[in-house]
């Protein structure tokens, strides 16, 4: 049969132990193919029933709908019989198979660049090395490690960044010393949460990683920051949001990714009314706030919050070819793209938005250290001024255009 998904929902390797971390997540619109027998598994809000996808892989049934069954079924839903989930062998667990489910999409063109001009783009992760880590050759490719901390000596020393997420390991060796503080406001507490997976762990080490291990972040002497919220379930949360994004903003963090995304009808109206009017007092005050679009395979655009937010900076993602990654929002709020990473061999916009923060941060620092005047209005508009852009004009798809970390710095030298 065939369901749509009415919000975000977990894709789960098990749904007898819901304190697994998911394998990722299935984005509110999709419609899948999944088989024609429910699942019984642990409960949710009351709802215990599961639907299974050709790749084995479940879905909460509690916040969708079935379209239609692959054949003419005249049981009542409730009359559906459960099935409870089977034991899987090591063999069918040692690897998982790519999800496919939701990926067609139709041929995109590629937005040209100078071939001379093309970086190669590879995983950001830098390999293991026992007694120091490597310097990541992406971050030489894109000018960082030679125009940032090079000839400018720029690694985020004294920029305060707050980071809200669903969950950070905190005790990780590349984050211990960067994460300055850090409070949990999940509905359960982060002991009982594993978070050194998450992918909260990969946008810090991405943003701050010292280096220690195996990890070096874009700004390695700034300062981390980290509010995490989620339900029990791993799932982000929004009843939690505007206490902790308070929480970050009375830490005098000069610099907010909130890495999370809503929908418009899971933003209570009321809460979205405070939340913009909170942010737009802060980056009065001098807050630069950064957020990842969101991600949906859906061809329909859309605003996700806080992306969404007018003093919100909206990041989407890219691939090597300088096309909007598959499951990057189109979005009307999108400021611009930012390089690609993969989490759960799927693009995602929350690390790219990562990464951009990072730049932010060693661009900021140079600011600060040369006290040249500064207003988050004119630092966003430099942003999307220096943004690759062949048709000089803002879509849904790119926004202003492509992230250039150089060029926004020579801006600023200028």
């Amino acid at each position: 049969m065939k369901v749509r998904f009415l919000e975000n929902t977990n894709i789960r390797q098990s749904i007898n132990d819901l304190a697994i971390p998911p394998l990722g997540v299935i984005f509110g619109g999709v419609e899948l193919e999944v088989n024609d027998q429910l699942f019984a598994g642990m409960a949710i809000d009351n709802e215990n029933q599961y639907f299974m996808c050709k790749n084995g892989f479940y879905y909460w049934k509690g916040k969708a709908v079935i379209l239609y069954r692959t054949l003419p079924d005249t049981e009542s839903e409730s009359d559906t019989p459960l099935i409870l989930e089977k034991e899987k062998t090591k063999e069918e667990t040692k690897e998982y198979p790519q999800y496919e489910d939701a990926l067609v999409i139709p041929p995109a063109e590629p937005t040209k660049l100078p071939s001379e001009t093309k970086p190669i783009f590879e995983p950001i992760i830098i390999p293991f090395e026992p007694k120091q880590a490597s310097i990541s050759p992406e971050f030489t490719r894109w000018g960082i490690s030679d125009n940032f901390w090079t000839t400018h000596q720029l690694l985020g020393d004294g920029i305060q960044i707050g980071l809200l997420d669903i969950g950070v390991d905190a005790q990780h060796p590349d984050l211990s010393a960067a994460i300055t503080d850090y409070q949990d406001f999940s509905i359960t507490l982060a002991t009982s949460l594993e978070s050194k997976n998450q992918i909260g762990t990969q946008s810090a080490l991405l943003i701050a990683g010292r280096g220690n291990q195996s990890y070096y972040g874009v700004a390695p002497k700034s300062k981390l920051i980290v509010a995490s919220i989620s339900n029990p379930f791993h799932q982000e949360t929004t009843s939690k949001f505007t206490e902790a994004l308070t929480w970050l903003l009375n830490q005098k963090v000069e610099i907010v990714l909130m890495n999370i995304s809503y929908t418009e009808a899971q933003l209570p109206k009321e809460q979205k009314n405070n939340l913009a009017q909170l942010l737009h007092t802060s980056a009065q005050n001098g807050v630069l706030f950064i957020a990842p679009v969101g991600e949906s395979y859906s061809f329909t655009p859309e605003n996700r919050f806080p992306a969404g937010f007018p003093t919100c900076f909206a990041v989407g993602s890219h691939n090597s070819s300088y096309q909007r990654s598959s499951n990057s929002i189109k979005s009307s709020a999108l400021d611009m793209l930012a390089p690609e990473f993969q989490w759960n061999q799927q693009p995602s916009t929350s690390l790219s938005a990562a990464y951009l923060t990072g730049v932010v941060a060693l661009l900021l620092e140079y600011q600060k250290k040369r006290k040249i005047p500064f207003s988050t209005t004119t630092f966003f508009e430099m942003l999307r001024r220096t943004a690759f852009n062949p048709s000089n004009t803002k879509s849904i798809d790119y926004g202003h255009g492509i992230f250039q970390p150089v060029a926004a710095l020579k801006a600023i030298v200028a």
